[in-house]
């Protein structure tokens, strides 16, 4: 096995690990979701996955909803944060 393989099982694992991990279907559509979303905006979705993981606990969903826009693939600052984390 040469390690192109290796890291590619590697990650295959680590992505089977956090979807057996979501006790629901709908969470697990949430998770694939989240990855596609991520891939379909030029983003490592590994990466995302552990922005979204790490910022979201600090943010106030529950009083300013639309706070949620600015941690999507999409939005400018996130690209920012993780294409800087590129180079």
């Amino acid at each position: 096995m040469d390690t192109r393989e290796a890291t590619r099982n590697y990650r295959l694992n680590h992505w089977t690990e956090i979807v057996r991990e979501c006790r629901s279907s709908g969470q697990t559509v949430a998770v694939y979701s989240m990855i596609e979303s991520a891939k379909a905006n030029g983003l490592n979705p590994y990466k995302y996955l552990c922005f979204i993981f790490r910022e979201l606990p600090r943010v106030q969903f529950g009083q300013y909803p639309e706070f949620l826009e600015d941690y999507l693939p999409w939005s400018p600052d996130v690209q920012a944060v993780l294409n800087r984390a590129k180079t």
